[in-house]
């Protein structure tokens, strides 16, 4: 049964499983496809009731107000509320540099699934390895705009994803490069036969108090428990969110300096 907490700093939803420690997650109120504290609905939240039921504890989701993204690939997550304990688990984290600020006082989980920028339509003719003729729409500076810019294709900069569709539709651009995890809310097919270069691909993991043996312990054993990757994959599919790694190599400065 389903039973709702108000916390004093932030909002919490809880889902009730079992008795005893609970599981508590802090999500973007509202950040669709990984979250929405309106609805209750997301990938994020949902994978959050997918480890809490293979943990046999309650689950909290703590409700932070939306991050205002610099960089699409950063997170921009406020932490403070990790560190200070109000909540023991935050996710989609894309790596080290993310936490690096922290004097080692947080940790990662292992990759829980891969994100990259993500080309369309379905049948573009673009492909990261061969010359295109055509014009990508892309988010002003950003890495995307960055690796189309110094690979040498054409470009058209937009202020957004929305944006970035427009332009694909009314043909001031022949294909448009979007953050993966944002396809959940557009309404297009990426082209699936091209794989992106290294400085444009990410692993997300859980991000927790490194002081916290008995998270790490119980989250990476509950990421590795059989049928539990299989399940998050299918999370993915239910949320538009292409599926993709954990990858070998992902984003770094060096890579990115390389294109």
């Amino acid at each position: 049964m389903r039973w709702i907490l108000l916390a004093a700093v932030c909002g919490a939803a809880s889902l009730s499983w079992a008795n005893g420690p609970s599981l508590d997650v802090c999500l973007p109120e509202d950040a669709l496809p990984r979250a929405s504290r309106a609805t209750e609905q997301g990938f994020d939240i949902d994978v959050a009731r997918l480890l809490a039921k293979e943990l046999d504890r309650p689950l909290r989701v703590f409700w932070l107000p939306t991050p205002n993204l610099t960089d699409i690939e950063s997170s921009d997550t406020d932490y403070r509320p990790l560190l200070r304990g109000q909540c023991n688990l935050m996710m989609s984290v894309p790596g080290a540099p993310d936490i690096a600020d922290f004097g080692g006082a947080l940790t990662l989980s292992q990759p829980y699934y891969g994100a990259s920028w993500e080309v369309f339509p379905a049948d573009s003719g673009f492909n990261w390895k061969q010359p295109y003729d055509g014009k990508v729409a892309v988010r002003a500076h950003t890495v995307g705009h960055r690796a189309v810019h110094e690979l040498g294709f054409d470009w058209t900069m937009q202020p957004d994803n929305l944006s970035i569709v427009d332009a694909v539709e009314r043909g001031a651009a022949s294909a448009g490069l979007v953050w993966g995890p944002s396809l959940g809310s557009l309404d297009v097919e990426r082209k699936t036969n091209t794989e992106p270069p290294q400085a444009l691909r990410w692993n997300m993991h859980l991000a927790y108090r490194a002081d916290d043996e008995a998270m790490s312990s119980a989250i990476n054993t509950a990421l590795s428990a059989p049928g539990v990757q299989d399940a998050i994959a299918s999370l993915l599919k239910r949320h538009g969110i292409p599926r993709r790694g954990p990858f070998e190599t992902v984003h770094t400065t060096e890579a990115l300096n390389a294109l």
